[in-house]
């Protein structure tokens, strides 16, 4: 099981207390089991969750996970959006830029 976290550089004290995150892939919902939403008094107040059921085996081809967390407090916006691309080095294709350098 992985974890994966948030957390808001450009405001330390968000409250994450009454927060919910969204984790979407291909339009199916990804349960998720919150693990923390508080602070230990040192770095960035963060939200910790671990995705129920989302395994990254081996030889699999790059996926797209989408993100909403929203209901944060304290903070310059209560909701964001992001996605995350997990890749599989295994795939690599012959061009690795696309901007033209190689």
């Amino acid at each position: 099981m992985c974890r994966w976290s948030f957390s808001l550089n450009n405001s330390p004290s968000a409250n994450y207390g009454s927060a919910s995150e969204s984790l979407t892939e291909n339009g199916s919902s990804i349960d998720v089991d919150i693990v923390s939403s508080s602070s230990n008094n040192y770095g960035d107040n963060t939200l910790v969750w671990e995705p129920s059921g989302l395994s990254f085996p081996s030889g699999q081809a790059d996926r797209t996970i989408n993100i909403t967390v929203s209901g944060i407090g304290n903070a310059s916006q209560s909701s964001y959006f992001y996605q995350v691309i997990v890749i599989n080095p295994e795939f690599l294709s012959d061009v690795i830029y696309t901007n033209g350098f190689e």
